[in-house]
């Protein structure tokens, strides 16, 4: 059998090989980003990057880790103070851990608990700086989206700023409209899904190496706070920027996302309802009710990481790792819409009697 790789995270199946990309002159010009003049690629790919999100300038970088960094040393100099969520991915945490060193206030407020972080943002020790909320937009731990609505209405009615790391969300959540499928449309990531577009005190950063399969960075947000960014920016002036084979990467992921983007979102859709509806069957419950396409169980008779070998023997790969949420080991598979039905099939086949206890003998 043909291996099964249930473990990338390439969504959509987007994977652009060369073959498909217009071809570049240079891989990269040698200089930091700040030097290095923008090419109209990179021109078309920004323009058509905000359109897609919902902001008024962005600002493309290698990768999130290099924009959190910048951007929280930015604002803590700005006189900000962070509120993170408290499952916040590693990455946003490690960009605030420069904001410590310059004297910036970091606390936490309870995973998806607007009421806690209501509570902390009046309590918040001076009135005379402003507030930086963090959150994902969406937790693959516990199968939710961010109550951004409410998250973004604390920040503006205190002064202060809502930034979402989107990376999960972009590609995949879209506009919702009345009948539509459970993603929405477009894979414009949590600011269409939450009609939070254009909002002058919302910021987006985002990997665009999942949903959209470009190993590049996106910081999003409005004008002025992007004019800030690139004046202050220190990874921009001591680092390379996104090479131009990743931007026409990103080009045509996007031509791929405009022109067929849906109808990949509802193959994607249509494999994970086939699975839920299969597992449900054989009496396997994921561990949480959402229709994103990282699920996970809870193995009952097997631990995950005994789990996760045993399926590797029969070259199905999935991932055994810690929920953050439940604080559980727990076994995940990540369907994407290139997946066949018959690696869908093998997953199911082999994962079924793993999970409930082998018989004597393997019959497949």
């Amino acid at each position: 059998m043909k291996g099964a790789d249930f473990t990338s995270a390439l969504f959509l199946g987007l994977r652009h090989p060369s073959q498909a990309l217009e071809p570049w002159q240079e891989f990269t010009k040698g200089v930091p980003a700040d030097l290095s003049q923008k090419n109209p690629e990179e021109s078309k790919a920004l323009r058509n990057l905000c359109d897609l999100v919902g902001c008024q300038s962005g600002v493309l970088g290698t990768s999130t880790l290099h924009l959190f960094w910048d951007l929280a040393g930015i604002l803590a100099q700005g006189g900000g103070d962070f509120l993170l969520d408290s499952n916040l991915y590693p990455v946003g945490r490690w960009g605030c851990e420069r904001a410590t060193l310059t004297g910036a206030m970091v606390q936490e407020f309870r995973h998806y608990d607007t009421y806690d972080l209501a509570h902390r943002l009046n309590k918040r020790r001076t009135e005379n700086t402003t507030p930086i909320i963090i959150s994902d937009g969406f937790c693959t731990g516990c199968g939710r989206p961010a109550p951004l609505a409410e998250m973004a209405y604390l920040a503006a009615k205190h002064g202060g700023l809502l930034l979402i790391d989107d990376t999960q969300a972009l590609g995949v959540l879209g506009h919702r409209r009345t009948g539509g499928i459970p993603f929405g449309h477009g894979g414009g990531g949590s600011l269409a899904f939450h009609g939070l577009q254009y909002a002058p005190h919302v910021l987006v950063i985002a990997s665009l190496a999942k949903g959209l399969g470009a190993p590049l960075a996106f910081l999003g947000a409005n004008n002025n706070l992007i004019k800030l960014f690139k004046a202050n920016s220190k990874t921009r002036m001591s680092c390379s920027p996104p090479s131009q084979a990743n931007i026409i990467a990103l080009l045509h992921a996007l031509a791929i996302n405009k022109n067929k983007g849906d109808i990949l979102r509802t193959k994607l859709l249509q494999r994970l309802a086939w699975l839920r509806r299969e597992l449900k069957k054989q009496n396997i419950t994921t561990s949480n009710s959402s229709w994103f396409p990282v699920q996970s169980i809870l193995p009952a008779t097997k631990q995950a990481t005994s789990l996760a070998r045993d399926l590797r023997r029969f070259g199905i790969r999935t991932i055994a790792h810690e929920n953050s949420c439940l604080g559980v080991k727990q076994l995940s598979f990540i369907i994407r819409a290139d997946h066949s039905w018959k690696q869908l099939h093998h997953l199911v086949n082999y994962l079924t009697p793993l999970v409930k206890g082998p018989p004597a003998n393997y019959l497949f």
